[in-house]
């Protein structure tokens, strides 16, 4: 069957070397989004999942083909070397690290500076920009993790709403700039999926949003999702390490990132990462790399490509039950609280998401916390490992079972962290703050829903949409959502290009 699509818009244009580098080179090298694909459902993808990421690569590479790299509208892209094509598995390495925001994706530096003992520092290796100098593995209160980033929701229920039905207020923090900044579409597959919200570049799902009848959006959790494992070292061999008396090798893979040279030609570095079957080796703070310890970053989501399967079952929910449901069955959620109301008047929390299986009574008898409360295990016995749940879809998760939800026909108000507002027309870097609002009414006619993407849903400079909405929000003026067709087509500024293939 080909492919077509009928694209819509409406009014504010809505349907040095990095350690980061290293690292992501090293999961691309390790193939883990490869073997992770390979799998079947639910720790791989369905085949709607994966049919929409097809479609989606197709779009994009359709744009770029008729444009041409020469010819693209955005001056920061034009004629650029890094624009190319892109492929399905390149969107699902995107689905992964959104995943490993909180992990291996916030640990970066940890991982790609960890050396053996006597070993030389790499001066030529830097953390981005936006890591965080907190923690030694910077999982908590960078600007990309969601400890730093928060979000804000209320729910409201029938016994608190004068229409006695469900109505729902997201405001997301996330950064205006960079690749978590969000953007606006309206997807919609008759029959089968009608769903409107922000959702991040690069995935063609909706992460926070509404449909007819159920409207959620998500807060950062309090919830880690990491552990180190503290391992006891061989004598005289830091890259060996003794689990139940036995020694166990590293595993090494040798990383060679391109960088730009000095004479301005591109070269190629190599660099070593070091692993165990809990995951990489970290270092730097409390948890340095010594002749007797060093520690292993365990990720609760190295195994989580469900995200994409997750977002998408969301949006077909018609109400908090089956929201709970699809929640449940997929355990999809990586490092976020759930808050949804729905259009009998149900409001409902959920935290129900991605949580290593590590209880009180392991952490008593075999752990320990940093400074900085990171939990560390002992790794040298395997009796101290992950526990498993039954319900968990994979092993070494809690169950959703143990993880707390509630539905209340009142309210409820998830606040997380504060912002500053910026000021004036330009969008400087601002780490977190309000970046899309939306407040639906799920009412009987439909959803009756105002939103705002603070900055604008283009981030190209020459474009109208760039700071539209920026103005809107600074006048505290609300943009009403367009989504039923009648709505839809009633819009003056509407344009409809039919693609077919």
């Amino acid at each position: 069957m080909g492919l077509g699509a009928v694209v819509r818009r409406t009014e504010h244009g809505i349907p040095h070397i990095l350690a980061r580098d290293i690292y992501h080179t090293w999961v691309n090298q390790s193939r883990t989004v490869e073997r992770l694909l390979a799998g079947p459902p639910p720790i791989g993808p369905s085949s709607q999942a994966r049919e929409l990421v097809r479609g989606y690569a197709a779009g994009y590479n359709r744009y770029l083909a008729e444009r041409t790299v020469a010819g693209l509208p955005d001056a920061a892209c034009r004629g650029a070397g890094w624009v190319r094509p892109i492929t399905e598995l390149d969107v699902w390495r995107r689905a992964y690290q959104i995943a490993e925001l909180n992990g291996g994706e916030a640990a970066s530096y940890a991982i790609a500076s960890a050396a053996p003992p006597g070993t030389a520092a790499d001066p030529a290796l830097v953390p981005a920009a936006d890591a965080s100098p907190r923690t030694p593995t910077g999982a908590s209160h960078s600007p990309r993790t969601p400890a730093g980033l928060a979000s804000n929701a209320i729910g409201i229920g029938r016994a608190a709403s004068a229409g006695r039905t469900g109505l729902l207020l997201a405001n997301p923090h996330l950064p205006w700039n960079g690749d978590l900044r969000l953007y606006q579409p309206h997807l919609t597959i008759p029959g089968e999926l009608d769903v409107s919200g922000a959702g991040f570049y690069g995935l063609p799902v909706v992460n926070i949003g509404h449909n007819d009848r159920l409207a959620w959006s998500h807060t950062a959790s309090t919830a880690q999702t990491t552990t180190m494992s503290r391992l006891t070292l061989v004598p005289g061999d830091p890259t060996s390490y003794l689990l139940d008396g036995r020694p166990r090798r590293m595993e090494q893979a040798t990383v060679r990132v391109t960088v730009p040279r000095a004479d301005g030609q591109l070269g190629q570095v190599s660099h070593k990462v070091y692993r165990t079957p809990d995951g990489p080796i970290v270092a730097g703070g409390s948890v340095p790399w010594s002749q007797e310890h060093a520690y292993a970053m365990r990720d609760a989501n190295a195994g989580n490509l469900r995200v994409l399967d997750q977002t998408l079952d969301m949006g077909r929910s018609r109400d908090v039950t089956r929201l709970h449901e699809s929640l449940t069955r997929h355990l999809g959620i990586p490092w976020a609280n759930t808050i949804a109301a729905d259009a009998d008047g149900a409001a409902y929390f959920s935290g129900v998401q991605v949580v290593p299986h590590v209880s009180d009574e392991l952490i008593g008898r075999c752990g320990s916390r940093t400074e900085y409360g990171e939990i560390v295990l002992d790794g040298s016995r395997s009796s101290c490992g992950w526990g498993s749940d039954a319900d968990a879809v994979a092993p070494g998760l809690l169950g959703p079972g143990r993880l707390p939800t509630l539905t209340r026909t009142d309210s409820f108000n998830l606040m997380t962290d504060e912002w500053e507002p910026a000021s004036g027309e330009s969008l400087p870097d601002v780490a977190h703050g309000s970046s899309f609002i939306m407040a639906v009414e799920l009412t009987a006619a439909g959803p009756r829903t105002r939103t705002l993407l603070t900055y604008g849903q283009s981030s190209n400079v020459g474009s109208p949409y760039r700071t539209d909405q920026a103005r809107r929000y600074s006048a505290k003026r609300w943009v009403t959502e367009r989504f039923t067709p009648a709505e839809i087509t009633s819009d003056p500024a509407l344009r409809v290009r039919t693609l077919r293939r």
